[in-house]
């Protein structure tokens, strides 16, 4: 699919990283070992399978992002190819897209 919207976020994929032993937060990293840490997820109140989840689903946004932005690009380059029952499902990743190219709620 051809997307004309340039990307903003940290390329390759992201993964989960360490778990700092001074506070138990884990961080999320991209594939690069040279690369800081994208965002470091902190337990709350401790760590527990709650903080790994939230970090995985963080760690998968990039290919999540590329799902999406080819599933409206199919929708929109052939609208007669999706049963209408799934409209309201294409309608959401519109203003999902949307919402995280332009920003806002």
């Amino acid at each position: 699919m051809t997307n004309n919207t340039k990307q903003q976020h940290t390329a390759g994929k992201w993964r989960v990283g360490n778990r700092l032993p001074e506070d138990n937060t884990l961080e999320v990293c991209g594939e690069s070992l040279k690369e800081s840490p994208l965002a470091y997820i902190s337990p709350r109140p401790h760590y527990d399978d709650t903080q790994v989840a939230n970090a995985r689903l963080i760690a998968a946004a990039p290919e999540m992002l590329e799902v999406l932005r080819n599933l409206v690009d199919c929708s929109t380059e052939n609208p007669g190819d999706f049963n209408p029952r799934f409209d309201p499902f294409l309608s959401n990743a519109h203003a999902i897209l949307a919402k995280i190219e332009k920003g806002g709620e």
